[in-house]
């Protein structure tokens, strides 16, 4: 069967990443794989689930929380189309502005007042794909970085490729479906942040602080994972625990910022830990955005970043709901 080679070669990759090993072992009956992954044990089980469950139990207020008011260019040719998929925007709150070409989408485009822009990739004038390419194009002279989302009526093998490739974000396929793309915009709208963070009541208080206040969260147990969570998605914040084992938060850092030259994107890093000032200067000249002292409590977790959204402008879609606390 074709293919294998491959697979193992991408299986090995990740295992190593998280810090594990992959094996095989041979019989005439046939081979078998295995492979082990350092994990921790969780401290406070418990814990960690009521902040699960009182997530779940927040969806509803956070898509409302989240939608309302959100900027949206939708560049669609199709008249059907764009009349159900604008009702089902302007239902969820959302501030949609619609045009018709690639071309139109692009002169919308450089005005930056979008947070997301659906783009479809077959249009007259100018295609979804040139008109993604023109926008980055734009944005990497005049800085900036709009969501971008193709939309597709062809599910070809490849097309998701070809849409990230030439700049675009996410993908959606048409006939748009309602759970998927409010789903879409809420992974786009909704504040990110990566904890990796090993002291468990620490840990605790950040990631109830951050989900209480609206947040999406990841969290990862080592360096190696932080980095490769980084690799895959784009965080608006990133909580850095500086003494992790195998990796500092110096190394980690580097290498965000690194993945950051091909992404265009900047997550806003905070080092967390016992640190002095002279440290806690050392972490700003090697890529972090500013640092937290243990113990950290909610009052000064929040207030840390609405100071850091006033001077770096991040975070915004949090808006006055950070600046609040």
């Amino acid at each position: 069967m074709g293919g294998v080679g491959l697979g193992l070669t991408i299986s090995s990759q990740l295992v190593r990443l998280l810090g594990g090993e992959i094996g095989m072992e041979s019989s005439a009956k046939g081979s078998t794989f295995w492979f082990t992954i350092p994990v921790r044990e969780v401290a406070e089980f418990e814990a960690i689930e009521d902040i699960a469950e009182r997530s779940f139990e927040s969806r509803q207020e956070k898509v409302i929380y989240a939608l309302k008011g959100a900027r949206i260019l939708f560049a669609e040719d199709e008249p059907i189309n764009r009349v159900l998929t604008e009702t089902i925007l302007r239902q969820a709150g959302v501030l949609v502005t619609s045009v018709e070409n690639g071309q139109q989408a692009l002169q919308e485009a450089q005005k930056g007042d979008y947070q997301i822009i659906l783009m479809d990739v077959q249009m007259p004038v100018l295609d979804g794909l040139e008109a993604t390419r023109k926008i980055r194009a734009y944005e990497k002279r005049h800085g900036g970085h709009q969501t971008i989302i193709a939309l597709t009526a062809l599910a070809m093998r490849g097309d998701r490729e070809k849409c990230l490739q030439a700049g675009m974000d996410d993908y959606l396929t048409k006939p748009i479906d309602k759970s998927q793309l409010i789903d879409i915009l809420l992974k786009y709208l909704t504040n990110t942040a990566l904890v990796v963070e090993g002291d468990p009541e620490s840990q605790h208080v950040i990631i109830s602080s951050l989900i209480e206040s609206g947040w999406s969260v990841t969290l990862a147990e080592t360096g190696r994972s932080a980095a490769y969570e980084a690799s895959l998605n784009h965080f608006d914040l990133i909580l850095l625990d500086t003494q992790m084992p195998q990796m500092d938060g110096i190394e980690i850092a580097r290498i965000i910022r690194k993945l950051e030259e091909y992404s265009g994107q900047h997550s806003c890093i905070l080092g967390i830990g016992g640190v002095d000032e002279k440290e806690g200067r050392r972490f700003l000249e090697n890529g972090l955005d500013g640092y937290l002292q243990k113990p950290i409590t909610t009052a000064i977790l929040m207030e840390k970043i609405a100071v850091l959204a006033q001077e770096r402008d991040l975070l915004v879609k949090m808006g006055d709901s950070v600046l609040s606390h």
